[in-house]
Order: C-alpha cells, then sequence, then structure tokens
C-alpha cells in the first residue's frame, strides 16, 4: 500500500521530477532453505543465483518511479560462508535524467526494505516492511520542523497499524499482492485501465535480467 502512494504521490508532482533513487533490500537470504546444501533451493540455478528471486522487488520500484532503464553496472559478492551462491548485490542504474543504487544483501538487520527518492522540489522516503512513508517538501528551519513533526505523526500511526495487522495475523510481506488483485479484478469489471499495463512490466523484467547480465558486472 505504501508504495501506491509514495507511486501516486510522486506521478501528482509532490517532489517534482525524481533525480535520484536509493532501494536497499535486507533479506535473509544467507540462511534456512537457501543454505541447506542437501536440498538446494533452485533458485541458486537461476540466473545470478538465488539473488534473482529477490531482485525483482527493487527492480519494480525503480523502473516504476524512474521508468525503462538506460544504463546497469553490477557488483555481486557471496559473503556468507554457508551462502551457496551469491549474496549480496550492489547496482547503479541510469533511467533518463535520473539515476538509481540497488543493493540486495543478506548481512543487514533488521530486515528492512527502505526507499529514499530525491526530486527537484522534495525529498520522498518509505519503507515497503514496515508501511511508512514521508515526504519532504518545506525549505528553511521551520519546514524541517514541520516535516519532522509530521514525520513522528506519520511514525505513530505506522506502529499503530503495524501491531494491528501483526495481531490481526496480515502478512505485510505479500499485503501489495492482495491490492494488485483487487485493483486488477475491478478493472475487469469496470472496464477501467489494469493495475499495471504491459510496458511497465517488460521495463521491470528487463531490468532484472540486466542486473544479473555478466555483461553488466563492474
Amino acid at each position: 500500500k505504501v508504495t501506491v502512494e509514495a507511486l501516486d504521490a510522486v506521478r501528482a508532482g509532490a517532489i517534482g521530477r525524481p533525480v535520484t533513487l536509493e532501494a536497499a533490500m535486507n533479506v535473509g537470504l544467507a540462511s534456512g532453505a537457501y543454505t541447506d546444501p542437501d536440498a538446494p533451493h533452485f533458485a541458486h540455478r537461476l540466473p545470478g543465483g538465488a539473488l534473482f528471486n529477490f531482485v525483482s522487488h527493487p527492480a519494480s520500484i525503480v523502473a516504476a518511479f524512474l521508468g525503462p532503464h538506460d544504463g546497469v553496472r553490477v557488483a555481486r559478492r557471496r559473503l556468507g560462508a554457508a551462502s551457496l551462491s551469491d549474496d549480496e548485490l550492489t547496482a547503479l542504474v541510469t533511467a533518463g535524467g535520473a539515476s538509481a543504487t540497488i543493493t540486495v544483501t543478506s548481512h543487514a538487520q533488521p530486515s528492512s526494505f527502505p526507499v529514499a527518492i530525491r526530486g527537484t522540489e522534495g525529498a520522498l522516503a518509505f519503507d515497503v516492511f514496515t508501511q511508512r512513508l514521508r515526504i519532504s517538501t518545506r525549505s528553511g528551519r521551520l519546514g524541517r520542523i514541520a516535516d519532522d513533526l509530521g514525520a513522528g505523526v506519520t511514525a505513530i500511526r505506522g506502529a499503530v497499524a503495524g501491531a494491528g495487522r501483526a495481531f490481526g495475523g496480515r502478512n505485510d510481506y505479500v499485503e501489495g499482492l492482495g491490492t494488485l488483485l483487487e485493483r486488477f479484478y475491478d478493472s475487469l469489471r469496470t472496464g477501467s485501465p489494469p493495475p499495471l499495463d504491459p510496458a511497465e512490466m517488460d521495463a521491470s523484467n528487463a531490468l532484472v535480467f540486466a542486473l544479473v547480465d555478466e555483461a553488466n558486472a563492474l
């Protein structure tokens, strides 16, 4: 939900034209089912190894906010002793007049998925896992204080909402899928445009394969 809210804000011009985007996904790729040598996870056989299972998430965000990429440079490595394939990826992506950095790692705690976007008229930050969003568009000392107060209120609301989701048995990691399906079926009922068009999906898929293409390695 928070990703959709952030995307709507950017498309409405809340921060002007996006200039930079940073997406960092901290996940447990170097533990659990991905490290069992007796029953290797199928993802290790994918292009780029098990990272392929995770880079689609930040890649889809970059494609949605910045559009199709026109340049990619990637560094991948294996840090965990128990890792069966690379478990960390860092990439620089260019898309028109904007640029993005993508990081996927198994070695940062706690698990998080923060995204920060800076534009010509403001900045925006959100975390996919905690569902918290902050928009900063004011300048000067008083403006920053006002933004900080607003961020505090948003954090409290996010904590309350997170507690409700936790005790209600809702899974933040797949909550967006439900929203996507609701919008898809609504588009079928009403004849409105679907939540994702083929061009957006193509841009996201193209970036995923570019991130695991050895030709783009640093």
